[in-house]
């Protein structure tokens, strides 16, 4: 009986010591794996669809018009405001990404030397939030925004206020 025993003990602590093995190696090879994550949303290659030129109609007979280009790994983005065939520059707005933050910073400047700041990312491969503040302040908040990217060629661009309402809407389509 106690060589039974014995021969138990010993067979069980053998496979005990396989499995533990295994695991072992199992983990080395593989990893933990624990909850699937969101896969990282490329922010610069999101943004780089916006290439181009894009119009939106914001009354009779005017239209809003951004000029969406690379500059490096930056973006400049020049906005026109074109009332009855006559162009007049509206803004320039500067973009670049800060991958420790994950999220792009922008300046916009008004031909009568007025500014604005700005900051936000990419929440969805078809949504882009941001926030308008005083020179990057998180405590001078002022405004949100939201792109909604409909297609290739179209998107809404939202405005509101601190409360969350709606304020303005501008729907672009890509014409370059």
């Amino acid at each position: 009986m106690t060589n039974l025993l014995f021969l138990t003990k010993t067979c069980f602590m053998k496979k005990l010591l396989l499995t533990t093995i295994i695991v072992f190696f199992s983990v080395c090879f593989y990893g933990i794996q624990g909850q699937t994550t969101q896969p990282q949303l490329n922010q610069q290659e999101l943004w780089k669809q916006t290439i181009g030129t894009w119009q939106a109609e914001t009354g009779k007979d005017t239209l809003e018009i951004w000029d969406y280009r690379l500059y490096g790994e930056a973006f400049i983005i020049n906005v026109d405001m074109v009332i009855k065939g006559k162009k007049t520059p509206l803004y320039m707005n500067n973009m670049g990404f800060n991958s420790n933050q994950g999220k792009f910073y922008g300046f916009a400047l008004y031909p009568s030397g007025s500014t604005i700041t700005w900051i936000g990312s990419y929440v969805s491969d078809k949504k882009f939030k941001g926030e308008l503040s005083a020179y990057y302040n998180p405590e001078s908040v002022w405004g949100k925004f939201e792109f909604n990217f409909d297609s290739p060629t179209t998107f809404n661009l939202h405005f509101f206020n601190m409360e969350g309402n709606l304020t303005n809407e501008l729907k672009f389509k890509k014409i370059k």
